[in-house]
C-alpha cells in the first residue's frame, strides 16, 4: 500500500501536490458527484458510508479467485485506509 512504500509520507510533505490533484480531477475528470473542492487537508474523507462499504466489501470478495498471490485481507486494506485519512487530516 502507499503508506508502505513511503509514497503517503512524500506526499504530505508536499502540500502543493493536492492542490494540483484537485485541479487535474476536476479538469480532466468530471464527475457531478465529485466534489473536489472539499478536498483539502483536516476535511478528507477517504472511507465510504456503511453502506458503500458493505458493496465494496462484497465486491472484494468476489474478486478472490483473481489475484495470483497472496491478498490483503478486508480488514487490512480498511484500517490501512483508516489511518492514512487520520494522518492526511492530521498534516
Amino acid at each position: 500500500m502507499l503508506t508502505q512504500k513511503g509514497i503517503a509520507d512524500a506526499a504530505l510533505k508536499n502540500p502543493v501536490l493536492l492542490e494540483r490533484v484537485v485541479r487535474n480531477k476536476s479538469l480532466l475528470f468530471k464527475d457531478t458527484k465529485a466534489s473536489y473542492g472539499t478536498a483539502i487537508l483536516g476535511s478528507l474523507k477517504l472511507i465510504p458510508s456503511q453502506e458503500q462499504l458493505k458493496s465494496i466489501r462484497d465486491d472484494y470478495d468476489k474478486m478472490a479467485e483473481m489475484f495470483m498471490k497472496e491478498f490483503p485481507t478486508w480488514e487490512v486494506i480498511i484500517n490501512g485506509i483508516t489511518e492514512l485519512e487520520a494522518r492526511i487530516n492530521r498534516a
